[in-house]
């Protein structure tokens, strides 16, 4: 009868992210101070800002190692930061940068390659 080996459980971060969590603290440090732990999802109109608090950071690049600066990470409530993620179908929150200020739209497109074949907006 053969035994199933027992491997050690691994480390929940490795070193090389331990010794960078310092800049981490400080980057989510000055977005939070930004954002005054509200969400920063504005609407143009009455509704203007979300009022609901932030918990989640969304970083508008990947891979967020690099792009980890303050300019490029929205601090976000929940529902927003979810609706980030949520197929073109139902309308994905696309959050893009214009002229230095994040800019928030709902996309719909039949899946996600045809919103890749979107031609961009020029910024100049």
């Amino acid at each position: 009868m053969s035994r199933l080996r027992t491997y050690a459980p691994m480390a929940r971060q490795s070193d090389k992210l331990k010794q960078g969590e310092g800049e981490f603290k400080a980057v989510y440090k000055v977005v939070d101070q930004r954002s005054e732990g509200r969400c920063e999802f504005y609407e143009p109109g009455p509704l203007g800002r979300c009022p609901r608090p932030a918990r989640d950071h969304h970083h508008l690049y990947k891979p967020r190692r690099i792009a980890h600066h303050p300019g490029l990470i929205v601090h976000l409530c929940r529902a927003h930061h979810d609706r980030c993620e949520w197929p073109y179908k139902r309308g994905r929150l696309v959050i893009s940068l214009y002229g230095g200020r994040f800019v928030f739209a709902i996309r719909f497109f039949a899946n996600k390659f045809a919103a890749r074949d979107e031609p961009r907006p020029s910024t100049g």
